[in-house]
């Protein structure tokens, strides 16, 4: 694996043909006076401020890679909601994707219609999210009135009021006569 890595591309490793070269001669495990007689470095001094070069690039490397990690756990996510059935990587909701995909869908504001509805699950799952927020926690609605809440946001307002049901935002009665937020 050594090798392998060790042949990669400058722009991949960030190393120079010297540094490459005592990596290499490094690994063998030679003395600093055996290196310096196989490479073009002409001292001890020499290889040792290669060492501690190369001791500072690892320091680096890590502390970058920390940075990078903290960077990744600072994105804010979206709650999930209680009643969701499936919770997978279509609930990591980042605030900033929620905006941008209720400004796609919602282009006339939250409070108008919706031209489509979407196929991907993600973005499916942000729309009935904030659809919910049309209905009252702790109300119970007839069919009609879960119609009339649903019909001026989309023309197909029976398939919302199902991937409502079928995404854990809404429950309703076994007699399908009364919904309610879950």
């Amino acid at each position: 694996m050594f090798e392998a890595l060790l042949q990669l591309d400058k722009k991949y490793t960030g190393l120079s043909d010297i540094q490459t070269e005592l990596l290499k001669l490094f690994a063998t495990g030679a003395p600093d006076k055996d290196i310096i007689n196989s490479t073009s470095a002409n001292s001890i001094s020499t290889i040792r401020q290669h060492r501690f070069k190369l001791k500072e690039k690892e320091k680096q490397a890590k502390v970058f890679l920390a940075i990078m990690q903290a960077l990744e756990t600072t994105k804010v996510y979206e709650p999930i909601h209680k009643g969701a059935t499936q919770v997978d990587e279509r609930y990591a909701i980042t605030v900033d994707e929620k905006e941008k995909v209720l400004a796609t869908y919602f282009k006339n504001g939250l409070e108008g219609p919706i031209e489509s509805f979407p196929s991907k699950e993600k973005r499916k799952i942000i729309l009935l999210q904030h659809i919910t927020t049309k209905f009252e926690v702790g109300r119970k609605y007839n069919e009609k009135e879960v119609n009339e809440i649903l019909k001026p946001i989309y023309s197909d307002y029976v398939s919302i009021r199902r991937y409502l049901i079928e995404y854990g935002f809404l429950d309703r009665s076994d007699d399908c006569t009364t919904y309610w937020v879950k």
